[in-house]
């Protein structure tokens, strides 16, 4: 429970300036640890002390369906990466999350340690995980794209929210908006002839948009940027509800 919890440290001055992984009421830090095993391979828990348990002595618990007697640390460490970690959980009160911008659903959050790594700034077009409009001034490469990817992963299948250091930009992604199909064609396809194909496997599938209001991709998207549309293959996006 969140009174059991370490309240998230607002007076630590390079707390604004790391990733927040802010998550609602009823998500155990067990179902972070899982989504982060699934996308890095040595994810693992990390005693308070600073020393790394093996895999083979303490296995990743909620992956296998084990719990550790006895009381939990306040605040631990799941290791991402060598560079990379997510301290906490911490409680979150509504007047922290007023004071951060989070949702005011949040109850938890992780403070994220991570490599700052930033590029050029963001090209024109789509921003399916809203990193653009974060990061306007320079994208996030390398481990810190990495890193970012995931989290924004994490926070959309949890019910959660990201906020970006710095720029305190917060990504709040719906847990319905997920691209679970993409159909690629060598000709153009109409919307609803795509959606036949498609309803072949997803009978709940709709478009996103209506048919009436789709005249193709908006200008410079995608890699053919300057050919008349239809000439090259189009990966149209749908919603199984």
């Amino acid at each position: 429970m969140t009174r059991d919890l370490p309240r998230l440290p607002l007076s630590d001055d390079g707390l604004r300036n790391r990733h927040l992984l802010a998550l609602p009421d009823g998500v155990e830090p067990d179902e972070v640890e899982v989504l982060a095993a699934s996308r890095f391979l040595n994810a693992r828990w990390e005693e308070p002390d600073g020393d790394t348990p093996t895999q083979r002595s303490r296995p990743l618990t909620a992956a296998l369906g084990l719990r550790l007697s006895g009381p939990r640390p306040q605040a631990r460490v799941l290791r991402l990466t060598r560079h990379s970690t997510l301290v906490g959980p911490y409680a979150v009160t509504p007047d922290d999350a007023l004071t951060l911008g989070l949702p005011a659903t949040t109850t938890t959050a992780f403070d994220v340690v991570c490599p700052r790594d930033r590029g050029a700034k963001p090209y024109p077009g789509g921003d399916r995980h809203g990193l653009k409009r974060a990061f306007p001034d320079g994208y996030p490469n390398r481990e810190e794209e990495r890193v970012l990817l995931w989290l924004v992963a994490a926070a959309r299948r949890l019910g959660g929210a990201v906020r970006t250091g710095q720029s305190g930009v917060v990504l709040q992604p719906d847990m319905e908006s997920a691209i679970d199909l993409t159909v690629f064609s060598d000709r153009w396809i109409e919307p609803a002839e795509a959606l036949a194909v498609v309803q072949r496997a997803a009978p709940r599938a709709r478009l996103s948009v209506p048919t009436s209001e789709w005249d193709g991709p908006m200008p410079g998207a995608g890699r053919y940027e300057g050919h008349p549309p239809g000439r090259h293959a189009r990966a149209r996006r749908f919603r199984a509800a």
